[in-house]
């Protein structure tokens, strides 16, 4: 038996005997069954990464399982913008609260000598890279990202994200005079670190959407970054480090 796949054993099982549930009547609301075959992969991906310490996928797929059954709950006016906008304060609150990257340690004693071992679990992003090419180029779809730009001639970038969770840290990076960021960013959560002396232009389109400066930069400084694109019902936060 297989620990890492019992929980998502149990899931298709659930479904299998929702579905004969669901065909004999016996529940009193009606749903297609294309919605039934889009609620077990939802279910499936929530689980699985609600199991990694996820939290982008869980809330998003629970949003999306919710607009789904919005007539059985009876919550069809909160289709479908009231409920993104709750999926994207509930992502934004949980990682704030629980850190997309923390440590726990467990201390062990063994044998008559009492020889201590340390083990140490790390819940982190799903993916983390270094880049130190001169161009960036980042797609995160439904995942935890992590970029370390280390360029020492950054020149452009390109960041596709959809219901992500996204860190990209400049402060090794280097800009000879100005940068462009160009970000295609939809229902995720995007936090860019800069050096201090670095100028951020903010040229992007926001669609209700939180594209802030939360720390100030430097009086004094060398080099411009320049964030274009479109935001659409996320939060680009940007901090000066």
């Amino acid at each position: 038996m297989n620990k890492n796949t019992i929980v998502p054993g149990l899931g298709f099982l659930a479904a299998g005997v929702f579905l004969v549930v669901y065909e004999l009547g016996w529940l009193n609301f009606h749903v297609g069954m294309w919605t039934l075959i889009f609620t077990v992969i939802l279910v499936f991906f929530m689980v699985k990464n609600l199991l990694k310490g996820g939290i982008v996928v869980p809330v998003a797929s629970l949003a999306i399982l919710t607009m789904l059954y919005a007539n059985p709950l009876g919550i069809e006016k909160l289709v479908p913008w009231t409920i993104i906008a709750v999926a994207i304060l509930m992502i934004i609150g949980l990682e704030l609260i629980f850190k997309t990257k923390s440590r726990r340690y467990y201390i062990f004693n063994q044998g008559t000598e009492h020889n201590k071992f340390k083990k140490k679990y790390v819940y982190g992003p799903d993916d983390v890279q270094d880049s130190v090419a001169s161009d960036l180029n980042l797609n995160a779809n439904m995942t935890s990202t992590f970029r370390y730009v280390k360029s020492q001639d950054f020149q452009n970038g390109q960041v596709t994200a959809k219901m992500a969770s996204v860190k990209i840290y400049f402060d090794k990076a280097h800009i000879n005079t100005t940068a462009t960021l160009n970000l295609d960013v939809n229902l995720s959560d995007v936090s860019i670190y800069v050096p201090r002396d670095w100028h951020v232009v903010n040229q992007v389109n926001p669609l209700l959407s939180d594209v802030e400066e939360k720390t100030p930069a430097d009086e004094i400084t060398t080099a411009e970054l320049i964030i274009t694109g479109n935001v659409n019902l996320s939060a680009v936060n940007i901090y000066h480090i």
